[in-house]
């Protein structure tokens, strides 16, 4: 009998798309045969590199999947002749194939939230380390200068240490003060994004109304930690990795590597306090918009809406946009295209089936809002974004 398939993965495991890319990992191999696995948790740990050499002398493993992010790391790959496959953004300097986020497009996709929000300042606030990083920065700037705005740009001082961690956070301080005000920021990640968002605390401005902050990475508890929670960039992690899976199993089987990265689109804004105002007082607009999104999946019109708050079509329809900056009408499409989002990529329904339980009347219509909304088909998105 055939052994099974070994591999190695390294991994920093201990964020969300950590998480994400080790999860995506396994959905392929448990779709594609029987496969072993020796992990190190933390492949940023010197002595990582040390065990995963004598694991290959010892285990004879078929491929490595690893966040090859130094000198180090390439050496061991290219000294074991292993198939392997980069799981970080950083690019290998011996040509290890990546699997990575399109950070252009990651940078457009916060340039395009921000610029339907109605925002003419905008800024982005990086750092000096990490290649990756340039991508998602000229993406953003390049779209809105191409809309013909300006956009401020804050790079430098990214260290753990107490001292230039106190003096990164007052050049912060001072940037944000020199900024034009309404202002909408796009950060580097998440974390960047913590920095910006304390700033904004210790100047007492006011966000979001003077400033709003979209980071990258979509980090939950970091995301859920900032006051108040930020809005981030979902990037396809499961996608990643599994992508990354299916990529080292062709090349174990003798297909080349490919020259160019490949490149996954990132998933969504997924919007919190930090870029949108949430606390809504009025309890009449609060049951509209629980009713609303209770009803994902059932095709409602306002006059359902009005059947459950006492209140007449015209006085509602305006005090629900003065609050919520949208239409009755455009919070239920919202609503029916996340539940379809959430369909599309997580089951297998068809696509009409998708369409009857999001709350669409038929299969065309679904289809013709979606695309409207989203800028590509059901069929297209599901293709893009699901794992399988």
């Amino acid at each position: 009998m055939r052994r099974p398939r070994r591999l190695i993965v390294a991994s920093l495991m201990g964020s969300s798309s950590g998480r994400g890319i080790l999860a995506g990992i396994r959905d392929y191999c448990q779709r594609h045969g029987r496969w072993q696995f020796h992990f190190e948790a933390n492949a940023g740990d010197p002595m990582a590199i040390a065990k995963v050499r004598r694991s290959i002398a010892q285990w004879n493993p078929d491929g490595i999947l690893a966040h090859v992010e130094n000198e180090q790391w390439d050496n061991l790959i290219v000294k074991s002749g292993l198939p392997a496959v980069n799981l970080s953004n950083i690019p290998s300097a011996f040509g290890t194939p990546i699997v990575e986020v399109d950070q252009l497009a990651v940078g457009r996709m916060v340039a395009q939230y921000l610029l339907i929000k109605g925002f003419k300042n905008f800024a982005y606030c990086g750092t000096s380390n990490g290649v990756y990083l340039a991508g998602r920065r000229d993406g953003f700037c390049r779209l809105v200068r191409d809309a013909g705005f300006k956009c401020d740009v804050l790079e430098g001082f990214m260290t753990g240490r107490r001292p230039e961690w106190i003096k990164a956070r007052h050049a912060v301080e001072k940037w944000l003060a020199t900024l034009e005000k309404p202002v909408g920021i796009m950060c580097c990640h998440d974390v960047r994004g913590q920095d910006v968002l304390g700033s904004c605390r210790e100047l007492g401005l006011v966000v979001p109304d003077e400033v709003s902050v979209v980071g990258v990475g979509n980090e939950e508890v970091c995301c859920a930690m900032s006051d108040p929670p930020m809005s981030s960039v979902e990037v396809p992690s499961r996608r990643i990795g599994y992508e990354a899976a299916a990529l080292l199993h062709k090349m174990i089987n003798g297909r080349p590597a490919p020259r160019k990265p490949i490149l996954l689109s990132p998933v969504e804004v997924v919007v919190r306090a930090s870029s949108e105002k949430v606390e809504i007082s009025d309890p009449d607009i609060v049951q509209a918009l629980q009713f609303i999104a209770d009803s994902a999946g059932t095709p409602i019109t306002v006059k359902d809406i009005l059947k459950e708050v006492p209140m007449s079509r015209r006085s509602f329809a305006r005090r629900f946009k003065e609050i919520t900056g949208r239409t009755p009408k455009k919070q239920i499409v919202n609503a029916h295209i996340a539940q379809a989002k959430m369909l599309l990529v997580n089951t297998d329904l068809g696509i009409p089936r998708v369409a009857a339980q999001s709350g669409f009347v038929g299969r065309e219509v679904f289809s013709r809002v979606f695309s409207h909304q989203m800028g590509i088909a059901p069929s297209a998105y599901r293709k893009r974004f699901r794992v399988h």
